[in-house]
């Protein structure tokens, strides 16, 4: 008798708890599940804020593309390969943004926080050369 008591008392506890997890599990399937794009993956290059070079096509063959940044002292090679983009070398101290590895979706971005330089991948938007959502 007890457990049935306890079971009527706890119910409306226990169905909330399984709401809000169930609810939590979707929010974050949506969030983290891959979209697809409309249009081709381009990956975009700034130096704070602003395009340093054209932005890289991700279908397009192995290459790879320099960024030199004189005044600023910025030397990083990036490199396309296997439709990802990757930072292969730089100057930039601590060598984090090397590390990082290749990314593909945008969802992903590389930092070289030293030489304030993001890689992010997005689509070009009809206007003009601007990362859209995904």
């Amino acid at each position: 008798m007890k457990a049935k008591e306890c079971l009527k008392k706890h119910l409306g506890d226990f169905l909330t708890g399984i709401v809000l997890v169930s609810l939590s599990c979707g929010l974050l399937a949506y969030y983290f599940w891959p979209r697809k794009a409309e249009g081709e993956l381009y990956a975009f290059v700034q130096h704070e804020g602003k395009s340093v070079i054209d932005p890289i096509l991700l279908s397009g063959e192995d290459q790879e593309f320099v960024v030199s940044l004189k005044e600023e002292n910025v030397e990083m090679v990036i490199a396309r390969e296997n439709h990802q983009v990757r930072v292969k070398s730089s100057n930039c101290y601590g060598q984090e943004c090397v590390r990082m590895g290749a990314i593909a979706t945008s969802m992903q971005e590389i930092l070289c926080v030293p030489n304030h330089v993001t890689i992010t991948i997005g689509t070009l938007s009809n206007d003009d050369i601007s990362v859209v959502p995904i």
